[in-house]
Order: C-alpha cells, then sequence, then structure tokens
C-alpha cells in the first residue's frame, strides 16, 4: 500500500462529497446515503429526514422512512473531485448533521463570524447551519404556517448571485422534503440552540 499526501482541501473535498454535499446524489443512491450519513441519526428521524432530503435528489419522507436502517455493505471510496472550489456547494444542514458533527479541524468549519453570532460554547451540530463549500456561512431556521414552510436565513456575510440562487433551490428542496411549499427569507434568526 502507497502512502499519500493530502491537503486540507483534498480532505475536504473528500468529505464533501462522501456526505452528498457536493453533488445530489440520484434517488437510486438513497441506500448508500443512508448508510454513509445516518447511522448519527437513528433517534431524530426529522433530522434524518432533512438531511437525506438535501442530499439525494427526489426523495421523499416515505423513502426516508422505508430506508431507515438499511446498511449498504459496499464500502468503496469511489471519487472525488479534488477541487471543489470549482463547483459551489450551498447546503441547510439540520440539527445533528453528522458532517457538522464530525468534521474537523474546528478552525477550518467555523468562520470567525460564528463566535461573533452564537452564544458561547454553543456547539455548531445544536444549531442549523447555512453550508457553503464546506464551511458554516449562517445560521437558518424554518416554521410552519398555514400549510407553507418559511426558511430564514441569516448568512454571517453577503452571498454573491451564485451561492444566493442555490440557496433559494435548497430552500425549495426543504419544502420538498416536507411536502409542503417553501419560502425564502434572509433575514435575522433567533439563535437557540438544540440542547
Amino acid at each position: 500500500m502507497s502512502i499519500v499526501s493530502l491537503t486540507w482541501k483534498h480532505v475536504w473535498a473528500r468529505r464533501l462529497a462522501r456526505h452528498s454535499l457536493l453533488n445530489w446524489t440520484p434517488t437510486e443512491g438513497l441506500v448508500q446515503v443512508v448508510s454513509a450519513v445516518c447511522g448519527i441519526h437513528a433517534q431524530v428521524m426529522p433530522a434524518a429526514e432533512l438531511s437525506l432530503g438535501i442530499r439525494v435528489d427526489g426523495v421523499t419522507r416515505r423513502d426516508v422512512e422505508d430506508a431507515n436502517g438499511i446498511r449498504d455493505t459496499d464500502d468503496t471510496l469511489g471519487t472525488y473531485a479534488a477541487d471543489f472550489s470549482e463547483q459551489p456547494s450551498v447546503r441547510l444542514l439540520p440539527h445533528f448533521d453528522c458532517y457538522v458533527i464530525g468534521c474537523h479541524p474546528r478552525d477550518r468549519l467555523l468562520p470567525p463570524a460564528w463566535a461573533d453570532r452564537v452564544p458561547p460554547r454553543t456547539t455548531p451540530s445544536q444549531l442549523p447551519v447555512l453550508l457553503v463549500n464546506g464551511t458554516v456561512a449562517g445560521l437558518w431556521e424554518r416554521q410552519t404556517k398555514g400549510g407553507q414552510i418559511e426558511v430564514r436565513v441569516e448568512p454571517f456575510d453577503t452571498l454573491d448571485a451564485r451561492p444566493q440562487r442555490l440557496l433559494e433551490e435548497e430552500a425549495g428542496r426543504i419544502g420538498a422534503i416536507l411536502g409542503a411549499k417553501a419560502t425564502l427569507t434572509i433575514s435575522p434568526i433567533t439563535v437557540r440552540p438544540h440542547l
């Protein structure tokens, strides 16, 4: 076995790819995504539904329920983008998403704005986060009103046009996952750590 030298950029690209956060996985890949990311969500089904929905194209709540607990035995690493900066990635991760829980080093996951906005001793897994190119770039919350879902996002910094468009698509996916129309609002949110 030969030793491979990797930069942090390669490691982060691999993590994003393994967690299906670079590109959406086709619906047929649901079991592989469950295998890769859902063990951490066994007790928190709503978080599992959202975590899968942002990763697997066209997945429904019923698909998640049907796939829950199924483990794929194929542990192939597959391929990943060595330079993910050419493919902007924007995701709205729910509480306790395994990418945020396990991602290290923390100083590469959390920008300085995190400390300015979030109460001390709050871990990123306690809050739903906006993830842009593998780094926490803001916070978000959702509220159901009259059969519609309002997705409010507070970016730590102004988003350029492409990430803004991807964020709008991501908010639409949250609505689709939960079976309701979603609207996106960019505004300050109330920071409420889960635990």
